[in-house]
């Protein structure tokens, strides 16, 4: 059973990055449970679903650097290692904003790692990454990622869905 309080904390904090505003408001101002479990879940449903469709760099960046080492990842994203170093800086003063195609690629990675993360640690996900697959017609993943790629291209979104299989294999 989800907690309150952590459900609460969870769109306060949506609510400072700027996504689905109107959906954490409901939730928050619901302090007598009126909305009920099917009201719940169509918000919260709302809420992963804006999530999927806002990249936040700032938080992201560092998700992947636990896995990707910088020359890696940077080759993922199609940008110097340097320029990651920048964007991906902890420090505000050392921080430049992460350019919007940049910003867009760096969430799908995000996305695609958090679906892997049930089923393979961080050398696993590597890895997955390197590993030629049948699914994507014997190219690896990271082939598929290469050059200016967007989410919405063929490739990363098989690459995607390949990767929330196994979230579905997992949750059956």
């Amino acid at each position: 059973m989800l907690d309150r309080c952590l459900l609460a904390d969870a769109c306060r904090a949506l609510g400072e990055h700027q996504i689905a505003r109107d959906l954490a408001v409901q939730v928050l101002a619901d302090d007598h449970g009126e909305i009920g479990p099917e009201g719940y879940r169509c918000l919260l449903d709302g809420i992963f679903e804006r999530l999927g469709d806002s990249p936040l760099p700032e938080a992201e960046w560092g998700r992947l650097l636990e896995i990707f080492p910088v020359n890696d990842l940077a080759a993922l994203v199609n940008i110097s290692p340097a320029s990651l170093r920048r964007y991906a800086s902890p420090s505000a003063a050392g921080r430049r904003a992460t350019p919007d195609a940049v910003a867009a690629r760096v969430h799908l990675l995000t996305l695609m790692v958090d679906a892997l993360a049930g089923g393979y640690n961080p050398i696993g996900t590597r890895r997955w990454f390197e590993r030629v697959r049948a699914q994507l017609g014997g190219r690896a993943p990271r082939d598929l990622l290469r050059g200016d790629w967007r989410p919405d291209d063929d490739g990363p979104r098989r690459v995607l869905q390949l990767a929330e299989q196994l979230m579905t294999v997992g949750a059956t």
